[in-house]
């Protein structure tokens, strides 16, 4: 199965909700963050948002990682792991979704 490409709405500036606020956590990587449990953190480079783990959360360090999208051309570079270390410094327990692409079994191999 081919990586859901519809993902990369995740890299979007900003949610279909529109009210998400953003917080920058390092130079690269910023968390944006809706009303709704959504935290959507997205890893730039040159400006340009090129990776991103949305996680979702009912409760404070309890997430759910619900959605990964890298753009094709910054895959298998190590930039989702990134976001992964900064997401484990928010959330202490992490599930991840068992609807995953072959692409996103195998992240989630390399990464727990």
């Amino acid at each position: 199965m081919r990586s859901n490409e519809y993902l990369k709405s995740l890299l979007e500036p900003q949610a279909t909700t529109g009210k998400e606020k953003e917080k920058k956590i390092t130079p690269d990587i910023s968390v944006f963050v809706d009303p709704f449990g959504s935290y959507r953190f997205v890893k730039f480079l040159d400006n340009q948002p090129i990776s991103a783990v949305q996680v979702m959360s009912k409760e404070q360090g309890v997430g759910h990682i619900a959605n990964a999208y890298t753009h094709p051309d910054y895959r298998r570079q190590g930039h989702a792991r990134d976001l992964l270390q900064e997401i484990s410094k928010i959330f202490k327990k992490l599930t991840v979704s068992d609807d995953l692409s072959d692409e996103g079994r195998e992240w989630v191999k390399s990464v727990f």
